[in-house]
């Protein structure tokens, strides 16, 4: 797979046009042709997150990577229930208003603001999985290649990488 720097180099190659303003035109042009093919092959971008009901805690946080939430269950015992989409913050804040000291541990209605879903009725029981189906966020491709430091750990199939030299951030994480 090529680098995004790799694809902005050989599409200004082709055009024979190394102006920055030309350079600049061709990376939105490859952007727009990346958002434009995910949005057709929405399966690529499909994935899922879990994370653990706590007592009497409506408000979990949304995956790092969280585009558009497509589907949600909370398994309570070996049961996956279905939870509903509330989109209408009229509705929430209604819902909300009526009865925000009710818990139960069959969840009904998830409702997401501020990088959080909301599950309602608030959980009553600890340890249940919630399970969250969404596309994932698609990034425009902004960065030539990182080429600081040496890789010194990479675990195959692991999330974990160190380095020497590096100067890595929280923002490059997914990259």
């Amino acid at each position: 797979m090529m680098t995004f720097q790799g694809i902005y180099q050989q599409v200004q190659s082709i055009v024979g046009d190394d102006n920055a303003t030309t350079l600049t035109l061709l990376k939105n042009f490859i952007n727009q042709t990346h958002h434009n093919l995910l949005a057709y092959r929405k399966d690529i971008t499909e994935t899922s997150a879990t994370d653990t009901t706590v007592a009497s805690q409506a408000a979990y946080d949304l995956p790092y990577n969280y585009g558009k939430m497509f589907f949600v269950t909370i398994t309570v015992g070996s049961i996956a229930y279905p939870v509903e989409p509330i989109e209408d913050d009229f509705l929430w804040r209604d819902l909300q208003a009526r009865s925000s000291s009710f818990t139960s541990t069959i969840p009904q209605f998830y409702y997401i603001t501020n990088n959080q879903v909301y599950i309602y009725p608030t959980p009553s029981a600890s340890s249940n999985t919630i399970t969250m189906y969404y596309h994932k966020r698609v990034r425009d491709m902004t960065q030539d290649n990182y080429t600081t430091g040496t890789i010194t750990t990479l675990a195959n199939g692991g999330a974990a990488v160190t380095g020497s030299g590096t100067t890595w951030t929280a923002a490059f994480v997914g990259r």
